[in-house]
Formats: C-alpha cells, sequence, structure tokens
C-alpha cells in the first residue's frame, strides 16, 4: 500500500494549499499507477483539525477540495489518521 503524502497541511509537512496538495498526490497515482496499475493506494491524510470533537469547517473543505484534484479512474482511497489521545479508552473516541 502507498500513502501518496502525510499531512500537507500541517507546516513540517509543506503546509501547502488543497489544490496544489491534490495535484501532487495526482502525479504521484499517475506514476504509481504506471508500476503497479492495480496495487493499493490511498490519497494524502490531513493533519487533524476540530471543532467541538468533530472534523473542522476548514478540514472538511481542503479534504474535498484535495480529493477533487484526483481523478477518479485513478481509484485512489482516501486516507484519514485517527489519533485517540484522550480518555481512559481511546478507541472510544475513534
Amino acid at each position: 500500500m502507498i500513502q501518496l503524502w502525510n499531512e500537507p497541511n500541517h507546516p513540517f509537512f509543506g503546509h501547502m494549499g488543497a489544490r496544489r496538495a491534490g495535484r501532487l498526490a495526482r502525479v504521484g497515482a499517475f506514476a504509481a499507477r504506471s508500476v503497479r496499475p492495480k496495487g493499493p493506494i490511498v490519497g494524502p491524510a490531513l493533519a487533524p483539525s476540530q471543532e467541538r470533537n468533530l472534523p473542522s469547517q476548514e478540514y472538511r473543505r481542503y479534504f474535498r477540495t484535495m480529493y477533487e484534484e484526483i481523478p477518479d479512474w485513478l481509484q485512489i482511497g482516501a486516507a484519514v489518521h485517527i489519533f485517540p489521545y484522550f480518555g481512559d479508552f481511546p478507541v472510544q473516541s475513534v
């Protein structure tokens, strides 16, 4: 499995706009498909941004805009990173 990018919205990993991140992921997807046409690929997962324990509007907008740049026929799965930090039973937060 290949993930095309890690947290492109985070300053440490590029702090780039959603469209640019999507275009870079698209280029990576084309390259991966040329080598292994049916291999599993997931797109970029974003650095978390929450409001009231839900993904923020900014996060959702970035996610949607970024994935719109990747054509459906490339069959790239959406990726999320889940960080259960709180509570006695962090799996419940997931």
